[in-house]
């Protein structure tokens, strides 16, 4: 059983134990840590918070002012705003300045909360399950390439849309381009390809194509800078 550790900033004790008491009865296990201020805030912000509930008006603060303290010592952790006046300019002006979800006081009951705290959880959860798959896909990317570089190796993707390649780096350099240039279009491509071998792989893209029909050929292309030859396995 996971419990979700949650700071709860509220001044008013009043609002405090309608937060206890929405809380408890929420059907969530649920860690709460009340601070009355900033000030308190300051002392156990450290700790490690799934979550934080705030008022979005609070004594000598503004409302921006809380989140740019709170995102400022917390920067991944989801944040609640709450307060007793719901309007279209204040939700938006809290949700510009990085809070996740807002909540009118008068929302503060058991499936309130519990709604609004599950879906942050969850929007949370998937967002950093995104950022570390897209991490590990950059890693891979990077190894690739440098894989690459080593073996004189380089990969391309071709586009039907628009009838272009996406080459890497060291397609590039096999093929004897500059980098900053545009890779070829696929007339360009099978410009390159000497006559005697054009055909076949005309024909392999086109089974590959329409009847997808994997292929592994080798071909024979005049290199652009020096016109010399070079053997290019394409699949």
């Amino acid at each position: 059983m996971e419990f979700i550790n949650l700071l709860v900033i509220e001044d008013d004790f009043i609002d405090q134990r309608t937060i206890r008491r929405a809380l408890s009865e929420s059907f969530l296990f649920v860690r709460p840590e009340f601070a009355s201020s900033l000030k308190e805030a300051e002392e156990i912000i450290g700790k490690e918070w799934d979550l934080i509930l705030t008022d979005y008006n609070l004594p000598l603060y503004s409302g921006l002012d809380i989140l740019e303290f709170l995102k400022e010592r917390k920067p991944k952790v989801p944040i609640i705003v709450m307060t007793g006046v719901g309007t279209v300019e204040i939700a938006n002006e809290a949700m510009d300045a990085g809070a996740f979800d807002f909540l009118t006081k008068n929302l503060i009951t058991p499936e309130g909360i519990g709604l609004a705290i599950r879906n942050a959880i969850k929007v949370y959860n998937e967002q950093r399950k995104a950022e570390e798959l897209l991490k590990t896909i950059q890693e891979r990317e990077k190894q690739l390439i440098e894989t690459q570089k080593i073996a004189g190796l380089g990969s391309w993707e071709y586009d039907l849309n628009t009838n272009k390649f996406v080459w890497t780096d060291q397609t590039f350099n096999i093929f004897g381009r500059d980098t900053k240039e545009d890779p070829w279009h696929y007339s360009e491509f099978l410009d390159s390809v000497i006559d005697e071998d054009r055909d076949i792989l005309i024909e392999a893209i086109d089974k590959a194509i329409a009847q997808k029909i994997p292929y592994e050929i080798i071909t024979r292309h005049l290199k652009e800078d020096s016109k010399s030859l070079i053997y290019v396995s394409g699949r």
